[in-house]
């Protein structure tokens, strides 16, 4: 889950767990992350979690992602992928510079 430390997709993280599925959340903050899994270890037991720390904003090749996320999930059988994670900036889309239209793609 991308974006799973806050709001749509802690919900969605509960919301699966409760029904059974092991967890792993992947956002920019390890404490939060682990904050936020250990609600969910607590809340379902029999429940297996993984933090994995990665800034969406700073992976810019598929290299990238795949040293910060494919790696550390490439033993793991991957049977929902939510991607929740997002960026987005205030006025109109013309008064953006390219980097932020590129971080918000």
């Amino acid at each position: 889950m991308t974006g799973g430390s806050d709001g749509i997709g802690l919900a969605m993280c509960h919301k699966l767990a409760k029904e059974g599925f092991n967890i792993c959340i992947v956002a920019r903050n390890e404490a939060k992350i682990e904050e936020k899994l250990e609600e969910i270890r607590e809340e379902c037991p029999n429940v297996s979690t993984l933090c994995i720390v990665a800034d969406f904003d700073e992976m810019r090749s598929m290299q990238d992602y795949r040293e910060k996320i494919g790696d550390r999930l490439k033993d793991y059988d991957v049977g929902i992928l939510v991607a929740n994670a997002g960026v987005g900036l205030m006025g109109p889309f013309t008064w953006l510079e390219d980097k932020h239209v590129e971080s918000i793609v």
